[in-house]
């Protein structure tokens, strides 16, 4: 990790394949995909943005780097501008879960198989898993980050055509692949889904008391991952 990147960024460009090409969507002032070019780990790529004041700060900074031949900026609404053989590796990150599958279902070359999508949801994190899994994208890696107190999870898919079911109340709807290397950040945001969990639960006892009971369930459920 460099001292550019939080704990967020870094494990973003953890889950980038060395020598691809990556398409930054949102890319903000283009720290993730420079930073990802200057430790070798990409051959290029494009900074997205659908405002131009960022992909500015973003230009500036490539730039400044002296990227330019190898890093363009497009003014795209997601991956509407961006052609198939531009980009192997495509992060989303930073917007909320439901905008970031609107993304990926808007993409025309989304079903390529050797794609990989690599997303960070800010909200609707369990909106994200039960849509990329009933539309046959397969979640390949999870993990998360603790930064500022709060915590993220960073998802890596590919679309393998293989379709899952899953309900608000699944356990992997709220945490995926996170179980699977309980370190001390999955720990935390696995807490916080069942934190979030029981505090539904008590919010609806008096409404809906068998909703309440299935919230109650769920994040009795999350932290028994943690035992």
């Amino acid at each position: 990790m460099t001292k550019n990147m939080d704990k967020r960024l870094a494990l973003l460009a953890s889950m980038v394949r060395k020598g691809s090409l990556v398409a930054d969507v949102g890319c903000d002032h283009g720290i993730l995909i420079t930073e990802l070019m200057k430790e070798n780990i990409i051959r290029g790529g494009t900074a997205l943005d659908i405002n131009p004041l960022p992909l500015k700060k973003a230009r500036m900074r490539i730039k400044a780097m002296g990227m330019e031949k190898d890093i363009s900026c497009l003014l795209s609404d997601g991956l509407l501008q961006v052609e198939e053989n531009r980009a192997d590796d495509i992060v989303i990150a930073g917007m909320g879960g439901e905008l970031i599958f609107k993304i990926i279902s808007d993409c025309l070359w989304k079903h390529n198989k050797d794609k990989r999508f690599i997303l960070n949801p800010m909200t609707k994190a369990a909106f994200l898993r039960i849509s990329m899994a009933e539309n046959g994208f397969s979640l390949l890696e999870e993990r998360a980050a603790q930064v500022n107190r709060k915590h993220y999870s960073v998802m890596k898919y590919a679309y393998t055509g293989k379709k899952e079911k899953y309900s608000q109340m699944d356990v992997f709807a709220h945490i995926g692949l996170l179980a699977d290397n309980l370190d001390e950040d999955a720990r935390g945001y696995i807490e916080g889904q069942a934190a979030m969990a029981e505090k539904k639960a008590q919010g609806l006892y008096n409404v809906n008391t068998k909703e309440a009971q299935e919230h109650f369930a769920l994040a009795e459920a999350l932290r028994e991952v943690l035992r």
